[in-house]
């Protein structure tokens, strides 16, 4: 029972120094006697219980219990969460076994911890020490020197930001190491860019906060984490928010950030993720009025110093292809929706129609189930029924979705029951989301930016008819 629990709160203790408030890589031996930097949770369990370690049933149980949590929640700050409420759970019970055990065993394991993992002893790092080694490991030296007065004096924060640092830290920079990006989890709290912004559009003025995170699996997680944090916190405005960040989100974050009217810039490259912090830093006395104008080729431009135009990036080529195909699908559903009077609107929760699409795609189960059976009649026409009972909004996006290609209407239908609009945060995905729900994901980023393209050039429909008109016939 000893050795139980020196193996259970050793595990818990290397969990919480990789992802604590300095949280950073675990040193682990490899079966091959290799050593190895990693945050794996799988990895950093295996090596707390190697298998010649002969660990008794309760610590096998643990395993199998944390093992499960990694298949379903992948790793990541939110699968170590659950990972390590699974040790401390099991740690406790086995306390409640043998609670004299408990006092001798932590000092063992403290003092082990100590000698292989001297951080784990150290007090918190002070803010501006925090500051330069994240500042080094994203910047020349120039810059990070420049910068590291303003980055110390935000990480130490005033009262006006307090509710925001608590839900928003800027996160993980990156480093370069053997020609790649990996991540930095130098920082995982108290940083947050304090001033705001005044977001500049065709819709009513807004302040935002800026977001910034890198974009490895682990940080997209943290974003995630701290998105659905602040949507929880009923003091915050999702409204006036802009979430800016290189992570790439899942489609679940991105229908509540749409759906509760945040404005989102996401997949954000290393190269204007690099401009916009330095903007962000040097912009920190007061407001600063952001002009947001849309543009051509899938682009949006914001106004700030120094920063060029932000590119609407895919991550992967898959992505890119389905990128091109679904935005000109939103471009003939944009202008359907012109020619019918619903206009779209340059704002951050998107145009009527767009706001009548989330509605019917997954504002209840109704929209939902009606757009499935729709799909399943255009399948079979002879087995169409009537029309008259059905939601006047699926309605009208069924005959709107006569202008889309096969696949994609195909897509949108087959998607729009399986992909979960507002999952809690330990609710496990399991399965995991089919390849239709990320065309969906890529149609509702195609019809943003395609409702800002038509916004921008409000003649596009009339020209296109006057074009029509004189084609001969």
């Amino acid at each position: 029972m000893s050795r139980a629990l020196r193996a259970a709160e050793a595990a818990a203790g290397a969990v919480r120094v990789a992802f604590g408030p300095a949280g950073r890589g675990v040193l682990i031996r490899g079966p091959a006697g290799a050593l190895t930097i990693t945050r794996a949770a799988v990895d950093i369990l295996e090596a707390a219980f190697p298998p010649s370690s002969r660990p008794g049933p309760e610590l096998v149980v643990l395993l199998q219990g944390a093992r499960a949590l990694h298949r379903r929640t992948g790793d990541g700050v939110k699968g170590f969460l659950l990972t390590t409420a699974a040790l401390l759970r099991g740690l406790e019970s086995v306390l409640e076994a043998g609670p004299g055990l408990e006092a001798a065993a932590s000092v063992r394991v403290r003092v082990e911890l100590g000698r292989a993992l001297p951080a784990a002893a150290a007090p918190r790092p002070d803010p501006g020490d925090l500051a330069a080694s994240v500042l080094a490991t994203r910047f020349t030296p120039d810059v990070a020197a420049a910068a590291l007065p303003a980055v110390a004096a935000l990480l130490r924060g005033s009262d006006s930001a307090a509710l925001l640092r608590a839900h928003l830290p800027v996160l993980c920079r990156r480093r370069r190491a053997a020609g790649r990006a990996v991540a930095d989890s130098a920082v995982r709290e108290g940083v947050v860019v304090d001033g705001m912004l005044r977001f500049l559009g065709d819709g009513p003025e807004r302040r935002v906060v800026a977001v910034l995170a890198g974009d490895a699996q682990d940080d997209a997680v943290d974003v995630r984490a701290a998105v659905s944090s602040l949507l929880a916190d009923g003091a915050v405005d999702a409204g006036r928010l802009l979430v800016v960040t290189s992570a790439v989100l899942d489609d679940a974050s991105l229908f509540a950030l749409r759906r509760r009217g945040a404005a989102l810039l996401h997949a954000v490259t290393p190269e204007d993720e690099h401009f916009l912090l330095e903007w962000a830093l040097a912009a920190r006395s007061g407001e600063v009025a952001v002009e947001v104008r849309g543009l051509e080729r899938s682009s949006a431009w914001l106004g700030l110093p120094g920063v060029r135009q932000l590119q609407l990036h895919a991550p992967t080529q898959q992505l890119a292809e389905q990128l091109a195909a679904a935005t000109r699908d939103a471009v003939q559903l944009m202008c359907f929706a012109a020619d019918n009077g619903l206009q779209p609107a340059l704002c951050p929760g998107g145009g009527s129609l767009e706001r009548r699409l989330h509605r019917a795609l997954g504002g209840t189960p109704l929209g939902r189930a009606e757009l499935l059976r729709w799909h399943q009649q255009r399948q079979a026409p002879e087995a169409r029924g009537p029309q008259h009972d059905q939601d006047p909004v699926v309605a009208a996006l069924a005959t709107a979705l006569d202008c889309l290609s096969p696949d994609t209407r195909k897509a949108v239908a087959e998607a729009v029951a399986a992909v979960p609009r507002e999952l809690p945060p330990d609710h496990p995905r399991d399965p995991p989301l089919e390849p239709a729900a990320l065309r969906v994901a890529v149609l509702q980023h195609a019809l943003a930016t395609a409702g800002t393209l038509l916004a921008a050039r409000v003649g596009i429909t009339a020209a296109s008819r006057e074009g029509a008109a004189r084609r001969p016939s």
